[in-house]
């Protein structure tokens, strides 16, 4: 075979090689834009969220988190375990317009802490773009050509399972480990577990169904003042 063919074979080989890459990379900017519409169209859409999410260290349950969010009320309660899954503190935070009251419960006794905080400003979509996103699409773009998003079953849904990736919306999730996974749900765009080496974290998310008793406030009087 002379050189020409050879020269022609090897530039043939290297276009499909490139036009394989560009249709990965594509790819892979459609599958982190979809993602990151759903998340935004989740936060400014849903009149009130509620987010759990437990923490494992192997078996064992180390912290439960519940997060509710509607208008400017906010309730967070953090429940901590032991190495035998008893509750050792539950810490529930209040918070209602610039009005923070955090509540600890555990075998020392029962405290509040009482706060004046600043309002926090109403969220907007272009606040909301500047976390989840990249400076802009060509950033968006190289990050995502660059991650994997494989397509696996968790839980009886299909999920994407990023195991490395520079895109922001991950960044929070992302630690260096050796084991490091991330699950996405395919249909709803929401992060729904997390493994860092032998610590496994799983989100439930519910929208638009907190009930506003859920924000009222255990008796202070039964509280000592945490100083």
């Amino acid at each position: 075979m002379d050189k020409k063919k050879i020269i022609k074979i090897c530039l043939i080989v290297l276009a499909l090689i490139l036009v394989l890459a560009l249709v990965y990379m594509i790819r892979n900017y459609i599958i982190a834009k979809n993602i990151i519409e759903k998340n935004v169209a989740k936060a400014l859409q849903s009149e009130s969220i509620h987010t759990k999410t437990i923490i494992k260290e192997g078996d064992n349950v180390r912290e439960i988190f519940d997060n509710y969010k509607k208008d400017d009320k906010e309730l967070t309660i953090n429940v901590m375990h032991s190495e035998g899954n008893d509750i050792e503190t539950t810490i529930a935070t209040y918070v209602h317009g610039t009005n923070k009251n955090t509540y600890y419960d555990n075998k020392s006794g029962k405290f509040v802490q009482q706060e004046t905080v600043e309002s926090v400003p109403e969220i907007t979509e272009e606040q909301l773009y500047a976390d989840l996103e990249n400076e802009n699409n060509l950033t968006t773009f190289l990050s995502s050509a660059f991650t994997t998003f494989k397509v696996v079953e968790y839980n009886g849904k299909d999920c994407y399972l990023i195991e490395k990736s520079n895109l922001p919306i991950f960044k929070d999730f992302e630690n260096g480990n050796d084991k490091n996974e991330i699950y996405v749900d395919k249909e709803s765009g929401l992060i729904i577990k997390v493994v860092n080496d032998d610590i496994t974290t799983e989100y439930e998310y519910e929208f638009d169904n907190v009930n506003d008793d859920i924000f009222v406030e255990p008796d202070i009087n039964q509280y000592e003042s945490y100083m």
